[in-house]
């Protein structure tokens, strides 16, 4: 919800253990769009940072509400979709944000695809089986990945969070204007990943062996990929070109369908933006609930699923009972 609304979803990879950190109380629960009214406070730690009081999102306006029911709806064709709405202005929220495509973009995302094909390839021959593999591995785990830290950033910390603020406000905000991800061309969505991601890949490169370094650089790859595909899932499909529509409908990468069932309140469940093939274990699994129970056990620190108007008791029943 973040990787929009500032970025929909802009993942830094790097901001991974970071994330851990969420929510195990270092970083506030607060939401980045708030009424005042709407605000409740719950004691937090003695961290100074944390002691922002903790506030429920507030709900979008009734033009939203009513654009965002048109994203929801599956369209017969691309022309019928490409008439049934036109789309509100996007809403930037993330302080030096821009819809424009730059060249810094273009040569973070294209730089990070050709270093980490060039690994990818060294270890395909030096190791071909391995290799590939472990390759298969990263695209299995950048999925769950993605789910991880797509809940992580929409549960917890707030823009004023350290290192990763504004991937908290980009996904939180999100929900409240799904359509400005659309806006973004490839390069102006994904290149912060790319630029997150070049140098945890270099050090790959430099620690690991060539087999370990495709697989680590492959998996922050995914997450460049699930951006992009996000992107996607908001398009309506008029908004896409025939091929996009082709690889979004084979069933192998995120469906527009898949993801559209995670913007239902209150936006706890289908947190995978990648491939969309590890949503059905996770939320079978009941894996965020118990992550969800694990923190609050820690620090007394609630996620914003739990705070919604619309079913957020019932999520916090729900995990809670998961601990017993």
């Amino acid at each position: 919800r973040i990787w929009k609304m500032h970025h929909p979803c802009i993942m830094h990879a790097s901001g991974a253990a970071t994330l851990l950190m969420l929510g195990l109380g270092l970083a506030p629960a607060a939401h980045a769009h708030v009424s005042p009214a709407s605000r409740i406070s719950i004691p937090l730690a003695t961290v100074p940072w944390l002691r922002a009081p903790v506030t429920h999102r507030s709900p979008a306006s009734s033009h939203a509400s009513r654009i965002l029911a048109v994203l929801t709806t599956e369209a017969t064709s691309p022309a019928e979709a490409t008439q049934q709405s036109s789309r509100p202005a996007p809403e930037l929220t993330i302080p030096g944000d821009t819809l424009e495509t730059l060249p810094s973009h273009v040569a973070y995302t294209l730089g990070l695809t050709g270093v980490v094909g060039a690994i990818a390839v060294r270890a395909l021959l030096a190791a071909p089986g391995p290799a590939a593999a472990w390759l298969a591995v990263a695209l299995v785990l950048g999925d769950l990945m993605s789910g991880v830290i797509h809940w992580a950033t929409d549960n917890y910390g707030n823009i004023n969070t350290p290192v990763v603020g504004t991937v908290c406000a980009a996904f939180q905000g999100h929900h409240k204007a799904p359509w400005t991800i659309t806006h973004r061309s490839f390069f102006n969505n994904v290149h912060k990943i790319a630029k997150t991601a070049l140098p945890m890949v270099a050090v790959a490169v430099a620690t690991l062996p060539p087999v370990g370094a495709a697989f680590v650089s492959f998996l922050l790859y995914t997450q460049l990929l699930a951006q992009e595909l996000h992107r996607w899932s908001h398009c309506l499909p008029g908004e896409l070109s025939p091929w996009q529509r082709e690889v979004q409908g084979s069933g192998l990468v995120l469906s527009r369908r898949e993801h559209l069932a995670h913007h239902q309140a209150p936006f706890d469940s289908h947190y995978s933006i990648f491939l969309g093939w590890t949503n059905r274990l996770t939320d079978r699994l009941g894996l965020y609930r118990k992550l969800e129970a694990f923190v609050y056990a820690c620090n007394g620190v609630e996620p914003n699923c739990w705070k919604e108007e619309k079913g957020g008791s019932a999520v916090r029943e729900l995990a809670l009972a998961s601990r017993q």
